[in-house]
């Protein structure tokens, strides 16, 4: 079980992933005698072939946060952070600026230990209950992109969009939105 105390003088970070690299990634932090904590949660999956049960399904663990970890280093040594963006599976530890690592309070790690599989299921919950798919005309409410309308071209199991608006003419693509920053175009009237 992952210790996250106030008290043991660890500073915890985000590390962005490469896709899929989550596990490689964990691992190597590790390796270097920090602390890591990968939020997963199991999920089923059907498959086809072999290793699987009667039914065509199988458990799986899903990460919650899909192509992030969160490493911890001791505050006495602040520079260790440093020697994550050298890892193998990284793509950057996340930054609050020049040089500097954006903290993550680790009250908010201590909500999630445990509570990983309630978590995705509220996501899933959410996702559901928009009854949205790809295709739907869609409204964001938040954020940078407030107010436009768009496509909707995916929603994952974590709750992450995309979505496809006209600007100046053109059509781009807007990824990195969640559910709770969009409603249904409809819902306005």
């Amino acid at each position: 079980m992952l210790r996250l105390s106030d008290q043991d003088g660890t500073t915890w970070g985000c590390v962005q992933t490469v896709g899929g690299r989550e596990a490689l990634c964990a691992s190597e932090i590790v390796r270097l005698g920090l602390s890591c904590f990968w939020p997963r949660y199991l999920a089923t999956q059907t498959v086809q072939g072999g290793g699987r049960r009667a039914d065509g399904r199988r458990r799986v663990r899903r990460s919650l946060f899909p192509g992030y970890v969160f490493a911890g280093w001791p505050a006495s040594t602040p520079w260790a952070w440093r020697a994550i963006r050298a890892l193998p599976g990284q793509r950057r530890v996340l930054e609050s600026g020049y040089d500097t690592p954006a903290m993550v309070d680790p009250g908010f790690l201590r909500e999630l230990v445990g509570h990983e599989g309630e978590l995705a299921h509220n996501l899933a919950s959410a996702r559901k209950a928009l009854r949205l798919s790809a295709g739907d005309r869609i409204r964001a409410t938040e954020g940078p992109f407030v107010g436009l309308y768009g496509t909707l071209i995916t929603l994952d199991d974590a709750g992450r969009i995309a979505m496809l608006i006209d600007i100046l003419g053109g059509a781009t693509v807007v990824k990195g939105l969640s559910v709770d920053q969009i409603e249904p175009a409809s819902a306005r009237g």
